[in-house]
């Protein structure tokens, strides 16, 4: 039998909600209406996020195999969750714009 080992899990506090609270309160009467109903969703919402650090690093390299022409891409996730296993922040894989030709494989 094999053993597995799981990535860890848990909740981020990713914003003050007494800040924000303040901050709605503080509202002018001719503020924007879109930052108030953001405030509010803020609030409604809370300030907890599900987030993961994991443990190792994940086998990329049958990844890269199968995808060529994202060789670079991958290469940076690799480098981001290895910047996460040595530090103690969670894994925060920054947004990516793929660009290139119809066709190869982008979707």
């Amino acid at each position: 039998m094999v053993k597995q080992e799981l990535a860890v899990a848990s909740f981020s506090k990713v914003y003050s909600l007494d800040d924000v609270e303040t901050a709605l309160n503080n509202l002018s009467d001719g503020a924007s209406e879109a930052l108030r109903a953001t405030y509010e969703k803020m609030l409604k919402i809370g300030n907890l996020r599900f987030y993961v650090k994991p443990n190792r690093m994940p086998s990329i390299d049958d990844l890269a195999a199968n995808l060529p022409n994202f060789a670079e891409p991958l290469d940076d996730i690799r480098k981001q969750i290895a910047l996460c296993l040595e530090t103690d922040d969670r894994l925060e894989l920054m947004p990516m714009l793929l660009l290139g030709e119809p066709g190869i494989g982008k979707t």
